[in-house]
């Protein structure tokens, strides 16, 4: 008997009550409802919503679209598509251990599912893939990320994570924005390419304005020098128009005459408090100055 994809068919011994019990019969390859039928034949079908089988075997009515059933007999027939067939205890039995079953099954997927009675825990390596796919992912706590990373329609802010200084890359504003916020800024240099060796500052971005740290150049491009600025030194390379030189402007000096005293390099000009500029033309301790 094809008593497909339903799980609550019951059949009762004689004399029992099941007016409570719903019952459904559906035809196996349509899924659909199946005609109940008052005899083995199919030739009554059971009227709806009230009617009795011969002999008392079958009571059968419709309440809210549920079908429900009372069987006064050891077996009742049922006419699935265009044959009738008998529904047996067996048939009925098998059926009902199928339900079981399927309910059981519903019952230990929710025990093991988290927040169950008893949840399951899983390994990576027990679900296939599954830490191969994780380690081509960027971990959210941190970890090294390969190849080339775009960022559409959203700012990138780093914090330091104590709430006291963050800076960030923002694109919602009117411009392209860097920003600081609650801590001083700086751009430094590391001798070696893992970040070890010495740590020379290069730039300070803090509240009282922008700081530049040694020799500043500016340059047509990259590697070029116009004029530079070396505070190291206290020189100030200023010109280079037409191919000439820069002229090294190396400062006051608050009384008459050349430098007498310090080394000085060739190129360097000074000026005097009588208001003389002097030029070292040889460079040494103090050099030669016209």
């Amino acid at each position: 008997m094809a008593l497909a994809q339903y799980s609550e068919l019951f059949w009762f011994p004689s004399g029992a009550l099941a007016t409570d019990v719903p019952a459904r019969v559906f035809q196996h390859a349509t899924n659909t409802l199946a005609p109940l039928y008052a005899d083995a034949g199919g030739t009554t079908p059971l009227a709806n919503p009230v009617s009795t089988s011969a002999a008392g075997r079958l009571e059968f009515w419709v309440e809210e679209g549920s079908y429900w059933v009372h069987i006064d007999s050891e077996a009742f027939d049922i006419a699935v598509g265009a044959a009738a067939q008998a529904a047996t205890q067996q048939d009925i039995t098998d059926e009902v251990a199928r339900a079981d079953a399927a309910y059981a099954a519903l019952l230990h997927a929710a025990r093991h599912a988290e927040g169950g009675a008893d949840p399951v825990t899983l390994t990576q390596s027990q679900i296939v893939g599954l830490t191969v796919a994780l380690a081509a992912r960027l971990l959210l706590t941190g970890g090294t990320l390969t190849g080339d990373l775009t960022l559409f329609g959203g700012n990138l802010t780093v914090s330091r994570g104590d709430g006291l200084g963050a800076y960030r890359m923002r694109v919602s504003g009117g411009e392209l924005d860097f920003e600081i916020g609650g801590k001083d800024l700086y751009l430094s240099r590391f001798a070696n390419g893992d970040f070890t060796g010495a740590q020379v500052n290069l730039l300070r971005m803090a509240a009282d304005g922008l700081h530049l740290f040694g020799r500043v150049i500016y340059g047509t491009g990259g590697f070029d020098l116009v004029h530079a600025l070396d505070s190291t030194t206290g020189v100030a390379e200023l010109g280079k128009k037409n191919g000439l030189a820069n002229i090294r402007l190396c400062g006051f000096k608050d009384s008459a005459g050349a430098p007498s005293t310090e080394a000085w390099t060739a190129g360097d000009v000074v000026l005097d408090s009588v208001g003389v500029w002097h030029l070292c033309t040889a460079g040494g301790t103090p050099g030669t100055w016209t």
